[in-house]
């Protein structure tokens, strides 16, 4: 009979968030290897939070994302759901306060699970004079090629610090585009104390991946990037059109 552990995962808000999980003693700066793959008996708990670590957002006093769903990929078992419960998160507060948002907490078998995906239903950025708009996104879906080590009854993390500052662009026409940009860090044999105010605190354990990443125009999620910010952008329906110097690129957005 197979035995299985619990893993906890949880995932940071937009300006700063995280995921965790627990994991083996390594160390990587970078996705880690995605073609590693290690399925043992048993179950780890997993906990995913979202926080918020970006800097001042000027005119912006609010930025709300909701993720509605979070999923881990293994290549025994392929994609696992985590969560399909959608939940609003007010990033901007969770700053202020440096706490992480708990997205869900699940029970996943032991072993390599190699990409972490979030859908982000939507982004509701609201300005100091009170006025609310939902950015356009780039793709809805965040795609994190970050390895996560699940080990029998230990906890892992993996913690998606979402840098607000960097993910929204103004628009030509006063609105804004959200491309995220995010550090990711999972933990194995992690320490995490969930809260009566769905906030987790998460403590030690051991690194297995480390790295940030940027989304491009493709809806890819690349390590160490991000959209030129002197680029200018322009939202017309579902199209958006990308001016870069004397290069124009026009895509349309994935909603």
């Amino acid at each position: 009979m197979k035995t299985y552990w619990t893993v906890a995962i949880v995932a940071v808000v937009l300006i700063g968030g995280f995921f965790l999980l627990k994991s083996n003693p390594s160390t990587n700066e970078n996705t880690g290897d995605n073609n590693q793959t290690s399925t043992t008996t048993g179950e780890g708990r997993v906990f995913f939070s979202i926080t918020d670590a970006a800097a001042s957002m000027g005119n912006i006093s609010e930025v709300k994302m909701t993720v509605g769903s979070v999923e881990m990929y293994n290549q025994t078992k392929g994609w696992v759901s985590v969560s399909t419960a959608p939940k609003t998160y007010n990033l901007l507060e969770l700053k202020s306060s440096g706490k992480n948002a708990l997205v869900a907490s699940f029970r996943a078998a032991a072993g390599t699970y190699n990409q972490v995906r979030l859908r982000i239903d939507k982004v509701v950025v609201r300005t100091k004079n009170n006025t609310e708009e939902n950015a356009a996104l780039v793709s809805s879906s965040m795609t994190l090629n970050s390895s996560v080590r699940v080990n029998a009854n230990e906890d892992s993390s993996v913690n998606i610090d979402v840098l607000a500052d960097k993910s929204l662009y103004t628009t030509t026409k006063g609105g804004y585009v959200f491309a995220p940009n995010v550090k990711v860090e999972s933990r194995s044999d992690a320490n995490v104390t969930t809260n009566s105010d769905s906030t987790v605190i998460i403590d030690g354990g051991t690194v297995e991946s480390s790295g940030t990443y940027g989304m491009n125009l493709e809806g890819n999620m690349i390590l160490n990037f991000r959209l030129d910010v002197n680029a200018s952008f322009d939202v017309t329906g579902n199209v958006l059109k990308v001016i870069m110097g004397t290069t124009t690129t026009t895509i349309d957005l994935k909603l």
